[in-house]
């Protein structure tokens, strides 16, 4: 799985590539290749992130329990 997602983030990463080159090739102004273009190190570290917000979990403890509240068996 991580496999195809790395896949997938090297081929987003050449299209950006590709991009930066026609835009400094057509216009020569200045362009910031990690604000303006995708960023495949951010999503990189986003995908290996195993660790889960602490507010997110109590959000969805919260959002559980209120669904439970009124289930009978």
């Amino acid at each position: 799985m991580e496999g195809a997602q790395d896949a997938r983030i090297d081929h987003y990463q050449t299209l950006a590539d590709a991009a930066m080159f026609n835009r400094v090739a057509t216009n020569k102004s200045r362009i910031n290749p990690k604000s303006d273009l995708f960023d495949a190190d951010k999503v990189r570290k986003s995908i290996n992130q195993k660790q889960v917000d602490p507010e997110v979990k109590k959000q969805k403890h919260a959002k559980a329990m209120a669904a439970l509240k009124n289930w009978k068996p």
